[in-house]
């Protein structure tokens, strides 16, 4: 139960701590592009977009379309990950 208590205040504090304008610059993005960047702030508590960032808690995220999971440098996925065939 401890356990659990600490690893949700770990989750809160990185999402606090969540990149904003993960797509465009609030000014100009689309209202489609608004609910995207809405529904990342989930993720981006352990991930990053920006490809001159590293990873976080997980991996970074740029370029993951199209590339095969568990192949972005510098992450120690776990072999199920890097076995999936997942693209």
């Amino acid at each position: 139960m401890r356990r659990c208590l600490l690893l949700l205040g770990m989750a809160a504090v990185l999402c606090a701590c969540g990149q904003r304008d993960v797509f465009n610059h609030a000014s100009d993005a689309t209202p489609h592009q608004r609910e995207l960047e809405r529904a990342f702030a989930i993720c981006a508590g352990c991930h990053d977009t920006r490809a001159d960032l590293g990873h976080r808690v997980g991996p970074n995220l740029h370029g993951v379309i199209g590339r095969r999971a568990g192949t972005a440098p510098g992450y120690a996925y776990s072999e199920a990950m890097r076995d999936s065939g997942i693209v």
